[in-house]
């Protein structure tokens, strides 16, 4: 069994290579990019156990905050919808704070410019606090969704 400093040695080195490999000038619709996101999961998945993976989910939700706030959206998204994969490989995708990183997702997504997937993501937020009794939540996921409706609408008919 590693030790405790070895894993978080691992788990550094692991998000260096996530953090080097993003390519900014690529499209963020691309299927590759699909692809990439989900292969880097699932390497962690078979690398790591559960208390760590969590713990990398953890990080890279807080990278992908720390990308926003420096208005990094393409990265941000990378990061928040990698953390969002490896929370639903451990089946922690019925959570409040699951919900939460939807909403952060979908406000970097418009952000960004990709209001259609930012209300995607803000729906499942807002049908996730429902289920769980967090109207308040609910209501401010719902705010969202008809902001990023328009902009998708915008969006689709300018092509």
């Amino acid at each position: 069994m590693k030790s405790f400093h070895s894993k978080l040695f691992s788990i550094s080195l692991l998000l260096v290579f996530l953090l080097s490999t993003s390519q900014a000038g690529a499209s963020l619709f691309a299927n590759e990019e699909f692809d990439e996101v989900e292969d880097e999961v699932n390497a962690l998945v078979e690398r790591f156990d559960n208390s760590v993976l969590v713990e990398i989910s953890n990080r890279l939700i807080k990278i992908a905050s720390e990308e926003d706030l420096d208005r990094d959206y393409y990265n941000a998204i990378k990061h928040f919808r990698q953390g969002l994969r490896l929370r639903e490989k451990l089946n922690l995708n019925s959570t409040k704070s699951y919900a939460n990183i939807l909403l952060l997702t979908s406000m970097t997504e418009h952000n960004f410019g990709a209001s259609c997937d930012a209300k995607e993501h803000a729906e499942q937020a807002k049908n996730l606090y429902q289920k769980l009794n967090h109207e308040k939540e609910a209501k401010l996921a719902d705010e969202g969704i008809l902001e990023y409706r328009n902009a998708c609408l915008v969006m689709v008919v300018n092509g």
